[in-house]
């Protein structure tokens, strides 16, 4: 699922809620659930997020509908160590759909010799041997920006907690300034004693990051 269409499928139903000063709340706390690193953790964030906008029976009508009892999987946790939205491979889909099938539907033997042409096309586009060919990148491109934030991240020196097990390895850290964590909150965590959706912010914003390997 992915989560930039999801987010702006809601976005253009938030008429349901009347009072626009709310939109802005019910988006980030939208945006809280989408962090939610397991099932279980989504399913107690999202039973919270129900109840703290109880009030706001229409749009909770229509969320709960479209993206609780349906489609579900927009959460960060459902799929690990991919990207949370397609828009790259929607931006290829445009390409084919504009340059080179014209927006027709092709029978399947008349789009196999379509997409034979479209190979061979960009074989030809990103062959490093020829003049102003395009460039295809093997690795990730690192920003100056993104050096420089990581650099003074270091500098913070946090406590980093590492807990292995057979297929993973997780670490805990506090976000913000706070550079120290316990044994104490990282259970908290884990054991989602959450008592409200407030809390869960707190712990999915600013409490601690959870990273895995």
């Amino acid at each position: 699922m992915c989560w930039f269409h999801m987010r702006k499928n809601v976005e253009k139903n938030l008429y349901l809620v009347e009072d626009k000063a709310l939109h802005g709340d019910i988006m980030n706390d939208i945006e809280t659930l989408q962090l939610s690193t397991n099932k279980n953790i989504f399913d107690i964030a999202t039973r919270l997020f129900l109840k703290k906008w109880k009030n706001e029976d229409k749009f909770l009508r229509y969320f709960s509908n479209e993206w609780l009892n349906s489609k579900n999987g927009w959460f960060e946790g459902l799929a690990t160590h991919v990207p949370n939205t397609n828009n790259a491979l929607e931006v290829t889909n445009r390409v084919i759909k504009d340059e080179d099938i014209l927006r027709e539907r092709l029978v399947l033997s008349g789009f196999t010799v379509v997409l034979y042409s479209i190979v061979n096309k960009w074989s030809k586009e990103r062959n490093p041997t020829l003049i102003n060919s395009k460039k295809f990148e093997h690795q990730p491109l690192i920003t100056l920006s993104a050096w420089t934030h990581a650099y003074n991240w270091v500098k913070l020196n946090k406590d980093v907690v590492s807990i292995c097990n057979s297929e993973t390895t997780m670490h805990y850290l506090l976000a913000g300034e706070e550079t120290r964590i316990t044994d104490k909150e990282i259970k908290r965590y884990e054991n989602c004693t959450f008592n409200s959706f407030g809390h869960v912010q707190v712990c999915l914003l600013q409490y601690m990051a959870r990273m895995f390997i």
